[in-house]
């Protein structure tokens, strides 16, 4: 059951309501066509947060399956598990800002170690294929920034993903399977030659060319 909640679309309020420290309840948040939510998944270890509105986005279909989405990989074993809550919390103006269709970030009490080879490196997932009309470039380039400037412990970029460049905080992959609808289990896109495992379907690859604006190697720690 969702809360609902009428507000004036302003980013402090917006921001205070769905802050990892409130944002395991259900809520929506209205004003006029403007609509913000987040929605806790009883079977999964995530809480989902989305723009609602009437802004038109993209939704998969088998011709043009899209798919592509970005992982933000936080070491959630440090500063007595804090660094998620303060990840989310920076990354969360830019969602609201530019109105994010869907993003997911993991439940209070979760944390996905080092040693946890299907979850390392997805404390938080963006979901790109929703919103083709954004500046894709500027979000990821706001993003790195925000947690660089703020000290955001590094995670274990996940197995299943392909680096952005130079950045120590987000990868990126499209595991939809082919009908454009499901994402595939980590066994199965493990068994995909390593070069394609990000893009096991060798779909148009949006992030190839671009290299993040303050270039600095990611350390990727071993999760053997």
């Amino acid at each position: 059951m969702f809360q609902q909640q009428t507000t004036n679309f302003d980013l402090n309020t917006l921001k205070a309501l769905f802050s990892y420290e409130n944002i395991s309840s259900n809520i929506q948040v209205c004003d006029d066509d403007i609509t913000f939510g987040s929605h806790k998944e009883p079977e999964t270890d995530f809480i989902k947060f989305g723009y609602i509105g009437e802004d038109p986005h993209f939704r998969p279909t088998n011709n043009n399956p899209g798919g592509w989405k970005l992982h933000i990989a936080i070491n959630d074993s440090v500063n007595q598990g804090t660094e998620v809550a303060r990840a989310w919390d920076i990354i969360l103006d830019i969602l609201i800002e530019q109105r994010i269709s869907m993003s997911k970030v993991i439940k209070p009490g979760v944390f996905f170690t080092y040693n946890d080879k299907i979850q390392a490196g997805k404390q938080i997932t963006i979901y790109r294929f929703f919103n083709l009309n954004r500046d894709w470039n500027l979000i990821i380039n706001q993003i790195e920034s925000r947690l660089r400037d703020s000290n955001i412990a590094q995670g274990q970029f996940s197995l299943t993903d392909r680096p952005i460049s130079q950045s120590r905080y987000i990868s990126y992959r499209n595991d939809l399977t082919q009908d454009g609808k499901h994402s595939m289990l980590y066994q199965t896109t493990m068994q995909y030659p390593e070069h394609i495992r990000f893009n096991p379907f060798e779909r148009e690859n949006p992030f190839a060319n671009f290299i993040c604006s303050n270039p600095e190697p990611h350390t990727n720690l071993d999760m053997t």
